[in-house]
């Protein structure tokens, strides 16, 4: 009963006096992160190791989720939880705006720092991303009674390295001006042939747009009109259009695909949409193409269909020629 009493104090202080004065902490340290749901990263196991040497004992673990527009805890929480010496029981707590996660060891966690990694915290999540490179946290690691963190530091993923440079183009089509955006991608710099499985968008501004669930299945690509199976993810702030037949590109053509997308809030312009897109081969890590559009001025003036710019260029029939060899 006593461990009850100790983990309602530690969650009431935790929750109450909330983040200390930033301190540098007492032990290097290091935290990875793995998908392990049933839906992929609905589920993420946090691994914490320690760089310096030493065996100390944690009461409490948070994290601070920097990318609100993605990722959010759910709640109730999960309470699944190894410390160096073995299974361990966390109390959890998610503040008001799912994005922190307070997890209280009602028994303390050892770390030690002779093992890699030294504490394993399992969250859920009720917004998720398709995989682990938005996710970017704070975390911190402290012990009753001390004043300067156990462990504390910051994961930021570092934005990946496309094969191909690109940029993205929107343009609002909607019968109330942006409920319907177009979103166009072009190569630069190349005259090569990649294909995509998937383009994920992200939009980056939580505040003001939303993408409807479910959506379109409407895509152009250097072939003409493709097959689009769209997935709304993270709350509608994010959609991957999938491409069963996989989505053609050509660096002649500009530009070479072309995604729609209806938004259930939206802004009156493009003005402060940002977008962030990152077009995929499934099992490739590296994605063939990356970027952020940043929310340009509105378009006045609109892109011609791809399919008449691809009839204009007289490069309709060799693309349409190009992926039927390539699917054959």
């Amino acid at each position: 009963m006593r461990a009850w009493w100790v983990a309602a104090g530690l969650l009431g202080m935790a929750v109450a006096g909330g983040p200390a004065t930033a301190q540098a902490p007492q032990f290097a340290s290091q935290v990875t992160t793995q998908c392990v749901g049933a839906f992929g990263c609905d589920e993420v196991d946090f691994f914490l190791s320690l760089a310096d040497p030493g065996t100390p004992m944690l009461d409490v673990f948070s994290l601070s989720l920097l990318n609100p527009a993605v990722w959010r805890f759910d709640t109730p929480n999960l309470s699944d939880a190894d410390d160096a010496v073995g299974p361990n029981f966390v109390a959890q707590v998610i503040p008001g705006g799912e994005q922190e996660y307070v997890g209280v060891f009602p028994f303390q966690a050892a770390l030690s720092g002779g093992l890699n990694p030294t504490l394993r915290v399992r969250t859920k999540f009720s917004a998720y991303d398709a995989d682990l490179s938005s996710l970017a946290f704070l975390y911190r690691g402290e012990a009753t009674g001390e004043a300067a963190p156990v462990v504390s530091g910051a994961v930021v993923p570092t934005p990946p390295a496309p094969d191909y440079n690109s940029q993205l183009e929107a343009v609002c089509v909607g019968t109330f001006g942006c409920d319907v955006v177009d979103v166009y991608l072009a190569l630069l710099g190349t005259s090569e042939l990649p294909v995509l499985d998937m383009l994920t968008l992200r939009v980056l501004n939580a505040d003001g747009w939303k993408i409807a669930s479910p959506n379109v299945s409407d895509g152009e690509d250097a072939g003409g009109f493709t097959l689009v199976d769209p997935v709304i993810m993270s709350a509608g702030q994010a959609a991957t259009a999938r491409f069963p037949f996989q989505a053609f590109l050509d660096g002649g053509v500009n530009p070479t695909l072309r995604v729609r997308l209806e938004f259930v809030e939206y802004g009156t312009d493009l003005s402060d949409l940002a977008l962030e897109w990152r077009g995929s081969l499934q099992g490739v890590d590296t994605p063939v193409v990356y970027g952020i559009h940043d929310g340009p001025p509105p378009h006045t003036v609109a892109p011609e269909p791809l399919s008449v710019l691809l009839l204009g260029t007289g490069l309709g029939g060799l693309a349409a020629a190009r992926r039927r060899r390539r699917r054959s």
